[in-house]
């Protein structure tokens, strides 16, 4: 599950994860997809901290919480110690500022699928 209120980004993330053979969904906000957690087993989730309405962080501690067999990685544009630091409190697998590589996201998810 990739979770980004940036489309751009949601888009060509998620086509680069459908190319390297990963079944990806989308949600542009927070309460988006912990809705689609609800309803559909997740391994991985992909979290943008910054989001209009509830932050990544939030939604961390809820997967964290009621979903805790689903992996999740952190992307930021705001990367800071506090930010990596607070994501790995709440169960975050990593922590990924942007721009980044896709190599290191797909790195990023065959670490936390094992």
């Amino acid at each position: 599950l990739v979770v980004d209120d940036e489309e751009e980004l949601r888009t060509s993330l998620s086509n680069s994860l459908w190319d390297a053979g990963y079944d990806v969904v989308t949600a542009s906000e927070g309460k988006e997809a912990l809705s689609i957690l609800k309803k559909t087993k997740v391994d991985l989730v992909i979290l943008d901290i910054k989001m209009p309405g509830m932050s990544g962080i939030d939604v961390l501690k809820v997967i964290t919480k009621e979903f805790a067999s689903t992996k999740v990685i952190m992307l930021t544009a705001h990367s800071n110690l506090k930010h990596a630091i607070e994501s790995r409190e709440n169960g975050a697998v990593d922590f990924i500022p942007k721009p980044f590589d896709t190599e290191d996201i797909l790195s990023s998810i065959a670490r936390a699928l094992g």
